[in-house]
């Protein structure tokens, strides 16, 4: 049962990779680039992830560093089955104003260079038909976008990956904040025994009706180790639910064993059918200072050594594919670190990801660096 529950998320998410075959142009001289009928004669067809900074950051010719807008188009063939289902874009990072049209309609725009963020384009979408992204992206220099100045480029484009995500009407709420839409946090964890605290934020495009939380936690050979259900009557709009689960004796995480469950949340409709899904991993493990300011973790006084990173890589700028991300953690693992800061922003889930698995403590840091206003 565990594993079926495990891998559900990959039957129920309906995420589908967007980073194929764009067409980019860096200029703002091109009207209503939005506009199906603007001729993309002479735009350059690219590959997310993209920054338009990957030479010129580091030319010191005529025309040098360009920050400023860029505009990336391409062409989308949603299917007819899809229809009656919520429509997301979600973005894992673009730098540093971004706007979306689909089919010549504004959705939205999205300010600062280094989370991610979602939209929804359910109303804007074509079901059985080919539909036109346009998004404008501008790195240009705003005294009111941190980071100001900094000693790292500040590379324009959309720099991380793009997925188009289908929800059913009633679904885990990515437009929270976090593209997430579940949670999870430790209280009164030891050797013995941890609560782990699971929060859902729910979205109800439809009427009020009956639903189940069900969360289910299983270690890395997929055996359950707890598991919990919660009923509630759930109302059109926004809500939130929260339950707590306990495991016994649970296995710790640390840098030299990086031990890690799963944490697998399904939303259950009152036919017993999955609507939405959510998997994250969860690490056992608590942290905190002795009476000397020596850090903890476990309990056990630990040493923190390791690196500062920064998301960018020979020939690349800052548009990584998901490997060289990885690669850099495991490199910090293979020299004996186990501490990184995210320097100075925060940076692809790739990195937290890697970092969980090899056994990586983490600092990570909002954009301001040297000056804000």
């Amino acid at each position: 049962i565990s594993l079926t529950l495990f891998f559900a998320f990959c039957a129920s998410a309906h995420q589908i990779s967007c980073n194929e075959n764009w067409f980019f142009s860096r200029t703002d001289e091109i009207p209503a680039a939005q506009d199906p009928v603007v001729d993309e004669d002479g735009w350059r067809e690219v590959e997310l992830p993209h920054t338009w900074n990957r030479e010129d950051a580091f030319d010191d010719g005529v025309d040098g560093y360009y920050r400023g807008p860029g505009v990336y188009r391409k062409s989308l063939f949603i299917d007819a089955s899809q229809a009656g289902k919520n429509v997301f874009l979600h973005f894992e990072g673009a730098n540093q104003e971004t706007t979306l049209f689909v089919n010549g309609e504004e959705i939205g725009t999205h300010i600062g260079g280094y989370t991610e963020f979602m939209f929804d384009i359910t109303s804007a979408v074509q079901f059985g038909a080919t539909n036109l992204l346009a998004v404008q992206v501008d790195n240009t220099h705003n005294p009111d976008i941190p980071p100001l100045s900094a000693d790292f480029t500040f590379y324009g484009g959309i720099y991380r990956p793009v997925h188009l995500l289908f929800r059913e009407p009633v679904h885990f709420d990515r437009l929270d904040g976090s593209c997430r839409g579940t949670y999870h946090h430790l209280e009164n964890a030891s050797e013995q025994s941890v609560d782990v605290v699971v929060a859902a934020n729910l979205n109800n495009n439809s009427a009020a009706g009956k639903y189940t939380v069900r969360t289910v936690i299983v270690d890395a050979d997929r055996r359950v180790v707890a598991q919990s259900e919660k009923s509630l009557e759930l109302p059109a709009g926004k809500s939130s639910v929260e339950d707590l689960l306990q495991i016994e004796h649970p296995e710790l995480w640390s840098p030299d064993s990086p031990a890690l469950y799963s944490r697998i949340t399904t939303l259950v409709n009152a036919a017993g059918r999955d609507v939405d899904t959510a998997v994250a991993p969860l690490g056992i493990r608590w942290f905190g200072l002795d009476d000397n300011n020596n850090f903890l973790l476990n309990g056990k006084p630990l040493k923190l050594s390791g690196v500062n990173r920064h998301q960018d890589f020979s020939g690349f700028g800052n548009a990584l594919p998901d490997q060289l991300h990885e690669n850099d953690v495991r490199m910090m693992k293979q020299m004996g670190g186990n501490f990184l800061r995210m320097a100075h922003y925060p940076q692809s889930r790739r990195v937290y990801e890697a970092c969980d698995k090899y056994g990586i403590l983490v600092w990570e840091e909002i954009p301001i660096v040297n000056q804000i206003t």
